[in-house]
């Protein structure tokens, strides 16, 4: 009987042990998959100031080094990814390399250009950089298509949160099924100039398209800078001390079985 109660609890954990294919969860904790802070109007204003940048470390420490980032520095002012136009974006940064699959490309199209200097609370998020891409609320929505899957993927946006702005982000995974994120949805007039960090990372989960919506009480503009990528082999595995693996849990419910077999042997 003993043994036979161990064998159910063992098929329990290994249950329980497969992968789950649910959307990203967020989170404080190491396990988590979405990164998000929201700074609502930093000191100095038009600066990316101190609290946002811990969490984009936060991403990022979950990432390889190899890691690409794009920051428009490359692009010509008024370059735009309203139809017919499009953006090319090549996440091999030129000094960290690229993943081992090679280098990860993109299309931004949809809406937005490329503009230089500070407009009205949107600015540039890149160390000694001028550039970002900046979009019209409602109008501009974008979207950013990958040649192929990623499992990260971070950026900053800026201005976003006065007027009522929010910001929702569709992403497409591999098996062409959308979820939908609200990234963050202010009415407040004060957070002019502000800035967000938003970003996940999965060790099981990968997206082909990210796409931007965008709204607003009234006309008004958005920031975006600095996109992070990375595809599942430079996704690294979670820190020490959170919840076992799912295949760790499978060994424990294996153990289990041999500890039980041991037993009924000796007796």
């Amino acid at each position: 009987m003993f043994f036979k109660q161990l064998l159910v609890a063992a098929a329990c954990v290994l249950t329980f042990a497969a992968p789950a294919h649910a959307a990203l969860t967020p989170g404080t904790g190491p396990d988590r998959e979405i990164f998000f802070d929201y700074d609502p109007a930093p000191i100095p204003i038009r600066t990316v100031g101190d609290l946002v940048p811990l969490t984009r470390k936060d991403f990022t420490d979950r990432l390889s080094t190899s890691v690409g980032s794009y920051d428009f520095e490359g692009n010509a002012t008024g370059d735009s990814a309203v139809p017919p136009n499009s953006i090319s974006v090549d996440f091999n940064d030129g000094l960290n390399g690229t993943s081992a699959n090679g280098s990860i490309t993109a299309t931004i199209s949809g809406g937005g250009k490329v503009v230089s200097g500070i407009n009205v609370g949107r600015f540039n998020t890149t160390n000694g950089g001028t550039r970002y891409l900046e979009i019209q609320s409602g109008t501009g929505n974008f979207a950013i298509t990958f040649n192929r899957a990623v499992s990260a993927f971070g950026f900053y946006g800026t201005d976003i949160g006065d007027f009522e702005g929010s910001l929702t982000l569709v992403l497409t995974n591999t098996l062409g099924v959308e979820e939908e994120y609200l990234v963050t949805q202010g009415a407040d007039e004060r957070n002019n100039g502000s800035v967000l960090f938003w970003g996940f990372a999965s060790l099981d989960k990968a997206y082909t398209k990210v796409r931007f919506v965008t709204g607003a009480s009234q006309e008004d503009f958005f920031g975006f800078d600095d996109f992070v990528v990375a595809d599942r082999s430079q996704v690294l595995d979670l820190p020490p001390g959170q919840l076992p693996e799912p295949a760790s849990l499978a060994l424990v419910g294996l153990g289990l079985i041999g500890a039980a077999a041991a037993r009924r042997r000796r007796a």
